[in-house]
């Protein structure tokens, strides 16, 4: 696997089985826009980023528009700030410990108005927005339980959570389909970490053929037909990112140089990944069609990564 960063919490074996998705994230500067702004987030075809990044000492969230300009910095607390995810709204959600455990926060990008989303008495991690931004799903642990994790959907205006999966080990790293109605996840309640998926109504839960040794949470294609996800490789590439066919199986490399954590822009043409290919945990644009490197989108000493693109304008 791909060196990654040293973050640990009582779930640091669950964590290491996702290690991809915790090798996390850049430095910048800046503050936040205005509605007036030349960096608006609204201005028509700008596609903005999210993603966490440690320069030294603590992650933050950081958001960019994916042509390399504008990058904000969003949050500056003294705890870790991982996984982050946007709503249409223009909204971000993130998990954080400064509670005493590990919760989900949402965040108004513009105004910076922070909000706790209450969960009740759950330990909450990998937060994602449904694609209306009226729900988020995450990963819950119980009271006092660590070996074990659940997926649930709590609506993100505030009301109780509802638990999707079975309690079988790890369920993880949700992502939503496109069209709202399934929830992916990886789970390692057989052999090993596959790729899973639920009915956001609930209902029987189905491992995805072929998924077998994930890293990270598989991604849904923008158009609904596929789910891209990490896999580990041989040689000096170590990871890469492939996207499987949901229909028929048939499994794509799109890029192997040591990369990880796809995010889709909306179009479903370029994707970005966390990548090592120069030593450094940096996030690059890609072509999905020919994996071909579009622009290096960071270039600082820090590390980052977990980059999700917002689904607006």
């Amino acid at each position: 696997m791909l060196p990654r960063s040293g973050y640990t919490c009582d779930m640091s074996v669950h964590l290491r089985a996702l290690a991809f998705a915790a090798a996390l994230v850049a430095s910048g500067c800046g503050g936040s826009t205005s509605s007036d702004s030349p960096c608006d987030l609204r201005t028509a075809g700008a596609q903005w980023l999210a993603f966490s990044s440690k320069g030294s000492g603590t992650y933050h969230i950081y958001a960019m528009r994916d042509d390399g300009t504008c990058l904000t910095q969003v949050t500056n607390g003294a705890r870790d700030d991982l996984f982050v995810t946007w709503s249409p709204a223009g909204t971000l959600a993130y998990m954080n410990a400064k509670s005493g455990r590990m919760q989900v926060y949402v965040r108004d990008f513009t105004s910076g108005v922070e909000r706790l989303l209450d969960v009740g008495d759950l330990t909450a991690t990998s937060p994602a927005f449904s694609p209306d931004g009226l729900q988020v799903a995450f990963e819950g642990y119980a009271p006092g339980v660590t070996s074990v994790s659940d997926i649930y959907v709590v609506p993100a205006a505030g009301g109780a959570p509802v638990k999707l999966t079975s309690s079988q080990g790890y369920s993880a790293g949700p992502a939503w389909s496109p069209d709202g109605t399934n929830l992916y996840f990886v789970s390692n309640r057989v052999s090993g970490y596959n790729a899973w998926r639920v009915a956001t109504t609930g209902g029987a839960e189905a491992m995805i053929p072929r998924t077998a040794g994930i890293l990270g949470r598989p991604l849904a294609t923008p158009d609904g037909t596929g789910i891209a996800y990490t896999l580990p490789a041989s040689g000096a590439a170590f990871t890469q990112v492939v996207i499987q066919t949901l229909s028929t199986g048939a499994i794509r490399s799109v890029t192997s140089q040591a990369d990880g954590e796809p995010t889709f822009d909306r179009t479903g043409a370029r994707m970005v990944v966390t990548s090592f290919r120069g030593g450094n945990a940096d996030l690059w644009l890609l072509d999905v069609s020919s994996g071909a490197a579009v622009r290096q989108l960071t270039t600082d000493t820090g590390i980052d990564g977990a980059a999700a693109y917002a689904p607006f304008p």
